[in-house]
């Protein structure tokens, strides 16, 4: 007759699961000034926009989501991992954790610092990527910290669909000097639906 063990006791089966209203989303605005009379050759004023004002904007929205009011480093369901216990880095540990939840450690956010300068020591940035986990290189994160997470289950996204282009006056302090400004804006939020899946983790 088969001896039947007991299952290992499984961290995802105290999660519970609820049902909430969208929450309510941030507004990521972004300024450029404009050099005078660009916009009266729309093709170049289309250019100007696209590759100033839209990348000013990718960098607003990448603080929103990393470091603003709500964003991942802000939350407080998101663990701190300081020790890598039995393994060579806390970049591991906290993957392996990820895993032990039945979820995928698949992202890690890094400051280019520690990037480059683990790049340089050994193999631990390639290995990490060779497992499949997509590395992203912001300043956002402060050195000798990463974010390490299941962002492909763990998180959602939620945007209004809707942006905003106009002229218009910047706060005071925006730039150096006086001129005519253009604003993007857009309204998005980041939500962890399983922060059990994400680490903060001290290199």
């Amino acid at each position: 007759m088969p001896i039947r063990l007991p299952h290992p006791l499984r961290g995802e089966a105290a999660n519970r699961f609820g049902k909430s209203p969208v929450p309510e989303l941030r507004t990521t605005t972004a300024w450029v000034q404009v050099p005078p009379d660009l916009w009266q050759d729309t093709e170049t004023f289309e250019s100007f926009i696209n590759y100033r004002l839209i990348v000013r904007l990718a960098t607003a929205e990448n603080n929103t989501i990393i470091r603003g009011e709500g964003g991942l480093l802000e939350l407080p369901g998101i663990a701190r991992m300081t020790s890598k216990g039995k393994f060579g880095s806390t970049i591991f540990a906290a993957c392996n954790e990820v895993e032990q939840m039945g979820c995928t450690a698949d992202g890690l956010i890094i400051n280019p610092a520690d990037y480059y300068m683990l790049l340089g020591s050994g193999r631990l940035m390639h290995d990490v990527e060779e497992n499949g986990v997509f590395i992203v290189r912001t300043r956002l994160v402060e050195e000798g910290t990463a974010i390490v997470g299941d962002f492909g289950h763990g998180a959602l996204l939620f945007d209004a669909g809707r942006s905003v282009i106009k002229f218009a006056e910047p706060p005071p302090g925006t730039f150096a000097e006086p001129g005519i400004a253009i604003m993007a804006e857009i309204y998005e939020r980041v939500v962890v639906n399983l922060p059990a899946t994400f680490f903060v983790v001290t290199l």
